[in-house]
């Protein structure tokens, strides 16, 4: 499992960024496009809206990266609703909880196949392979 702690200095380089708007917390992460964790990030303010602004500002600047930087916004939670189609003129991509739960849960575990829990604000359970992620059970 690739992670790298990154400091920009100068490079251009292309990240993605996966936000999870939840409904106390915005997680944020973000990845080179050869698919290296840069780094990870946790925003709690008053509306959800505001925290994903403030996740995605934050995240760049301790990184010293900038919007030019970021080709891909992949968002999920149901903060998610409140954006359209575009963040910063950057495309969105929204996906359903699920999938990047088990997803994510594969890679920093390393394995081929696990049950997922997420727990926060909801609960979710999740059976994840490598071929799909399907939701079990929870709140």
């Amino acid at each position: 499992m690739p992670f790298l702690l990154f400091v920009y200095r100068g490079e251009f380089m292309d990240i993605i960024l996966g936000i999870d708007v939840g409904g106390s917390t915005t997680k944020i992460v973000g990845f080179t496009t050869e698919g290296i964790c840069i780094g990870m990030k946790q925003v709690k303010a008053s509306d959800q809206v505001t925290s994903l602004y403030g996740a995605i500002g934050g995240f760049l600047m301790e990184r010293k990266l900038e919007l030019k930087n970021v080709c891909q916004i992949v968002l999920t939670g149901m903060g998610a609703s409140y954006i359209d189609d575009k963040i910063y003129g950057i495309d969105v991509i929204k996906l359903e909880e699920f999938l990047p739960i088990g997803r994510g849960g594969l890679y920093l575990t390393g394995l081929s196949q696990a049950y997922v829990v997420s727990i926060g604000t909801g609960t979710a359970f999740v059976r994840a392979t490598q071929e799909k992620c399907e939701h079990i059970g929870g709140s």
